[in-house]
């Protein structure tokens, strides 16, 4: 019979308990290690995941961005200083030199677009950003940015028309019409002649906080005046244009303009005139007579008569709406024919419409 040691023997339970508590704690310490792996690699996907999404949103808004600055140096760049014309054709520009409000301009655009984009990169900043959020922080960036490049090129296109028009000789057909009340976008005008004079005014284009829209004010003193179609225009203290709710309103009328210009009177304005008068001739079949006892604007000789014809359409109620509903609000003409009043235009297209039917019947 062998003898066992009773103290040998729990030495070796101890030992056996000892390596199994070691043996417990090294798996245990590996699976931790490999946990932590794993969850390194893990986070490392995500950062890497992350960062792709990161580049490509940072790609999409850097096209985005530059997009906004090209149309906002379009127009800055055309705001070059207007001059009279000393031959009285018109105005011109002096060779390309940017007015002082120009500078200016470019200075505070500058600045609106910087200040899309840094925001954007503040918000990207936060290491705890999901790919959804730093996708919803460059789109919001993205539709700024795009706004306001909208806003500048629709600014631009009415700047070019009315350079434009500016550059001819007053009065001449496609010049910009010297009616303040007829003009349309008249606040526009005003606008784009203090952005060409050779005065430093405070011209400030900025974001609206609560519509996002962009805004371009002229702010000058009250007894600042900027002379315009010969009048000494006083805006006050601001005269502030909406350009973003301005585009857009344009864009529903439809009109493919933004000023009123002069326009050319031709043969076939005649027209509605010639009508009228042959209505009240009210001539039978090839005769070229009427009849006096049921026309009062027939002479003796059954024809029209044309003193009769002139009171009628000048004087008499009726008469002179017939003439207005077809040649009233066309201010646009009036340079055309060498008159300065609704009268007297309406006057004109009488006399020479009588002539013409007269000549031509």
């Amino acid at each position: 019979m062998s003898y066992r040691d009773p103290k040998r023997a729990v030495y070796n339970r101890a030992d056996i308990i000892n390596k199994g508590i070691q043996n417990t704690l090294m798996g245990i310490a590996k699976n931790r290690q490999a946990f932590a792996a794993e969850q390194k690699r893990k986070e490392e996907r995500e950062k890497a995941a992350l960062d792709k999404v990161s580049n490509v949103e940072d790609k999409n808004f850097q096209t985005h961005f530059l997009n906004a600055q090209q149309a906002a140096n379009k127009f800055t760049s055309g705001l070059t200083e207007f001059k009279e014309d000393p031959t009285g054709k018109g105005k011109f520009s002096e060779s390309g030199k940017m007015s002082k409000d120009a500078l200016s301009f470019q200075n505070q655009i500058t600045e609106i677009l910087f200040d899309i984009k840094n925001e954007l990169a503040e918000q990207l900043s936060n290491p705890d950003l999901t790919a959804a959020e730093i996708r919803k922080y460059t789109n919001e960036a993205i539709m700024k940015s795009d706004k306001f490049a909208t806003d500048m090129a629709n600014w631009e296109l009415a700047r070019q028309e009315y350079y434009a028009a500016k550059a001819l000789p007053p009065g001449s057909p496609g010049s910009i019409l010297n009616n303040w009340e007829a003009q349309a976008n008249s606040d526009m005008i005003y606008l784009f002649e203090t952005m060409v004079d050779d005065k430093g005014d405070d011209l400030v284009i900025s974001i609206d906080q609560e519509s996002g829209n962009t805004l371009i004010s002229g702010v000058k003193s009250m007894a600042d005046t900027t002379k315009i179609f010969d009048k000494d225009y006083v805006p006050g203290v601001t005269t502030s244009k909406d350009v973003t709710v301005w585009a857009q309103e344009h864009k529903d009328k439809g009109q493919g303009h933004y000023f009123e210009t002069n326009e050319a009177f031709t043969h076939a304005d005649f027209g509605a005139i010639k009508g009228i008068i042959a209505d009240l001739a009210g001539y039978v079949g090839s005769s070229g007579e009427g009849d006096p006892s049921t026309n009062a604007l027939l002479g003796s000789d059954k024809t029209l008569d044309k003193t009769k014809t002139f009171k009628f359409l000048k004087e008499d109620k009726v008469g002179k709406q017939l003439v207005a509903g077809n040649y009233q609000g066309d201010e646009s003409k009036w340079a055309a024919v060498g008159v300065d009043s609704e009268e007297d235009y309406l006057n004109y297209v009488i006399d020479q419409g009588w002539n013409l039917w007269a000549n031509e019947r």
